[in-house]
Parts: structure tokens; C-alpha cells; sequence
């Protein structure tokens, strides 16, 4: 139907955008070489979307090395794969971000940029060379350190995404340690 394509368009317009803000700014991209790469995107998700009756995926979300190149340059290509390595510090900080607005103090873009930069010193995935993994980071080094990146109105506003990471990555933990064996007495 073409108006549900229209829409999925212009949603995966804005989460594209949204995803990819802060790189668009660092490599300093004009509104025409954003809109461009975004309408790239896009086109790369619409080709390879999955449909069932109950979801749509796409299977393939960015184009290919070649597409990415020629839109970006060299040098912006190589950035755009160093900021994919740190895309998750950047998500996460993000919705931590959602929360701190939500509360009536947005997180500033300096703070987020901080505070991508505490998880990225504390993901042992990155600092292996590899992609940040949340479920690599020390979140007890990243909570104090973070909590000193924002205001006490904030902390209280984030700290429960900060508290759920760390939950989420001691229960995992948790869960591959080996069940005790009971001792039986007699």
C-alpha cells in the first residue's frame, strides 16, 4: 500500500537521522551530504526489507562498502566505521538522555559526549579493538565516573539505566556460572 510505505519511509528517515546525528556533526556533514546519505539508507532498508504478517525487518540495513565510499569519501568512510565501533556507547547514552529530559534537564551535548567517552574507557570489547559491547563495560567504574559527568537531577533521572546495565550484565554472569552441586549429609 503505497501510503504504508510512505510512512515506513519517513520513520526510517527519522530513525536514520537520529542515529547517525552525532557523526553527521563530528565529521561536520552539510544538511544536503546528511539528507543524501539518509535517503541512501533508507533506500538500503526499503530493498531489503523482511515482511511477515506480524513484522517488518530489514535484513540488510546499511549499502554497500562501495555506496558508503562514494557518498562519504575515503576518510569519511574510515570515521564512519570508527564511529560504528562506538554506535552503542551512543545509543545507550542517548536513551539515558530521553530520561534526563524527561525529568526537565536534558543532558547537554558535552555531557553526552562524556559520557559516550566513559563507556568507551570501560568496554573491554573496544579496548580489544572491537565494536563497544554494553555487555562488556565495567558499569561499576562507568557509574561513579558518570555521575560526576551530570547534575544530581540528572543522576537520579538516568541512574536506573545505568543500575539496569549493570543488573542485566551480573545476571548473565551469574546465569553461565555452573549450578552447586547439593551435599548431601548423612
Amino acid at each position: 500500500h503505497p501510503e504504508a510505505r510512505s510512512m515506513l519511509r519517513q520513520l526510517a528517515r527519522a530513525q536514520v537521522a537520529a542515529r547517525y546525528n552525532p557523526f553527521f556533526k563530528s565529521v561536520g556533514m552539510s544538511q544536503a551530504e546528511t539528507d543524501k546519505f539518509v535517503e541512501a539508507v533508507v533506500d538500503s532498508i526499503q530493498e531489503h526489507l523482511v515482511m511477515t504478517p506480524l513484522t517488518i525487518t530489514p535484513s540488510v540495513i546499511l549499502p554497500s562498502e562501495d555506496q558508503l565510499r562514494a557518498l562519504l569519501g575515503d576518510e569519511r568512510y574510515q570515521q564512519f566505521q570508527d564511529f560504528n565501533q562506538v554506535l552503542p556507547a551512543f545509543s545507550f547514552t542517548n536513551q539515558a538522555g530521553l530520561a534526563a529530559g524527561l525529568a526537565g534537564e536534558p543532558l547537554s551535548t558535552d555531557q553526552k559526549d562524556r559520557l559516550v567517552k566513559v563507556l568507551v574507557q570501560h568496554s573491554a570489547a573496544y579496548q580489544a579493538n572491537g565494536p563497544v559491547s554494553l555487555a562488556q563495560v565495567d558499569w561499576s567504574a562507568v557509574m561513579p565516573e558518570a555521575q560526576a559527568v551530570v547534575s544530581p537531577t540528572q543522576w537520579k533521572a538516568v541512574q536506573a539505566a545505568f543500575m539496569r546495565m549493570q543488573l542485566t550484565q551480573e545476571t548473565m554472569a551469574a546465569s553461565r556460572q555452573p549450578a552447586a552441586q547439593p551435599t548431601l549429609n548423612r
